[in-house]
């Protein structure tokens, strides 16, 4: 087996499950939520089209928008590094699905329910070792009332699921590991991955043949270039806050300390030789 490319990038994720409706809706019921009455029978992609090289530069959002045969909504990503505010995003983005279900004149029972996907290959909730976690609008009281049943969203954290295949039981571990350990994969491990599970081995069999085309790999490149341009950004960003709210706590030291030696009487120049204060300096802060 060839290298694979990993599914924690969105790219691929997005690439795999457009071109794979059957996985994609294979993947949905093994979540909990999707069992029994719930189970979805059909899913129908509404964005299947894949950006172009300077949209992944951009650092476009790659998620997968679906509906299935009763109507519910879907809302599918995968983020492979974190980002800040991403609940918020997370919450936004919901929200403009649902807003965009009617238009004016349309009666509010038309509202179709809507979940939101999250699969994150890092740890969101730090504080808990649940890697599936869901969320619904809860009265806080007794945490069972229910304000509607058209908001539902999960996140998924790829970094909480057993490092063992040994470990997983449900399909929906065995999926999560596939996302993240694709990449790692070996024959035999493979083969025990998917043996309960024909749908894993046709996912696994598509990936190969995404990870040998040339342009999925470049598309690749690109995102990983786009990543690593934004986490560079923003560390170069918060380096520069850090070093200036440095830079303004030590001036606000030497101003502090500058009036407390003119109180007592030195000199300009021995408070300038002190704190390192220009003249210009002391007059802007109503020392001289």
């Amino acid at each position: 087996m060839s290298l694979l490319l990993p599914l924690y990038n969105d790219f691929v994720f997005k690439a795999l499950l457009v071109k794979n409706p059957d996985i994609l809706l294979d993947i949905l019921n093994s979540f909990p939520t999707f069992q029994g009455l719930q189970r979805i029978k059909e899913i129908t992609i509404l964005n299947p089209e894949l950006p172009k090289s300077t949209d992944i530069e951009k650092g476009s959002i790659l998620d997968i928008r679906a509906t299935d045969e009763s109507g519910r909504s879907f809302l599918i990503e995968m983020q492979g590094t974190p980002k800040p505010f991403l609940p918020e995003r997370l919450v936004l983005y919901w929200a403009k699905v649902f807003a965009g279900s009617i238009i004016k004149g349309d009666e509010y029972s038309i509202l179709p329910k809507v979940f939101s996907i999250s699969f994150l290959n890092f740890k969101l909730i730090k504080y808990s070792k649940e890697f599936h976690t869901r969320f619904r609008i809860l009265d806080v009281k007794t945490g069972k009332i229910a304000l509607t049943d058209v908001l539902e969203m999960h996140t998924i954290e790829l970094p909480k699921i057993g490092k063992k295949i040994s470990s997983l039981h449900s399909d929906l571990e065995k999926w999560v590991y596939l996302f993240r350990e694709a990449q790692n994969l070996k024959e035999e491990s493979l083969k025990e991955l998917i043996s309960k599970n024909p749908m894993m081995e046709k996912a696994t069999t598509e990936l190969e043949y995404l990870s040998q085309d040339p342009k999925t790999r470049q598309a690749y490149e690109d995102r990983l270039k786009a990543e690593w341009d934004y986490n560079t950004g923003m560390k170069s960003a918060y380096r520069e806050g850090e070093l200036k709210g440095k830079l303004e706590g030590e001036l606000n030291k030497a101003v502090e300390t500058a009036r407390k030696m003119k109180a007592k009487g030195f000199s300009v120049l021995e408070i300038q030789d002190i704190t390192e204060l220009t003249e210009e300096k002391l007059k802007e802060n109503g020392i001289l």
